[in-house]
């Protein structure tokens, strides 16, 4: 099916995911991908430490498993608000698919993340903000 953007009022225009159906299989999967994901990036912040041939082929890597993993994301955004694209975005964006990501505002990347762990466990976001 698929997801198009839209303005998501009724949440505080916010995005909408879905995980009725995330298993702690797939928790467990992805918190290791994002470590992983993690630890590269940390070995690319020293590209003097490898020749080019080296740095390519992290560099690729890191495409690679970030794709990935921006794949999984996307199977679970419902919505996203059009106030977080950029302008000329598709009209019939499709979030079921990688390539959606490319039409999020950069400067709404963190917050994309945020939304997806506060939809995921809402008890904890409560639980910290409760202690701020």
């Amino acid at each position: 099916m698929a997801r198009k953007h839209e303005d998501v009022t009724e949440n505080g225009s916010k995005p909408v995911f879905d995980y009725t159906t995330y298993s702690r299989k797939e928790q467990k999967i992805a918190t290791r991908e994002q470590t992983v994901l993690q630890r590269l990036a940390a070995k690319l912040a020293d590209p003097a430490a490898y020749d080019d041939d080296e740095f390519e082929e992290k560099f690729d890597e890191f495409e690679r498993l970030q794709d990935e993993f921006e794949a999984k994301v996307c199977q679970r955004i419902v919505s996203v608000p059009v106030e977080w694209l950029v302008p000329g975005a598709p009209a019939d964006l499709d979030w079921s698919k990688p390539g959606a990501f490319d039409w999020l505002r950069a400067d709404k990347i963190d917050e994309l993340t945020d939304a997806a762990t506060e939809a995921r466990h809402p008890e904890q976001v409560t639980k910290n903000s409760a202690k701020r």
